[in-house]
């Protein structure tokens, strides 16, 4: 259901996530991220067409876990 565009080995992993939906496009989930209080970034350029969350900014564990959450229900 999600495509992974950052490197997901040990050696690459950082704060900012990458991914593509692949049952949703990504504007759609924007604006139902929105609506849920989440801030993402909309990723248009190049053709991308993706999602990157900033995890290290001002989030909590449990804000996480409910970002996931909305996932889970897509």
């Amino acid at each position: 259901k999600i495509e992974m565009l950052t490197p997901t080995e040990d050696a690459s992993r950082g704060c900012i996530v990458g991914f593509r939906l692949k049952n949703m496009d990504y504007n759609a989930f924007g604006k139902l991220a929105g609506k849920n209080n989440f801030r993402i970034r909309l990723v248009p350029e190049a053709g991308l067409n993706s999602i990157r969350i900033s995890t290290h900014i001002f989030n909590s564990y449990e804000e996480i876990d409910r970002f996931l959450e909305l996932i889970k229900k897509i």
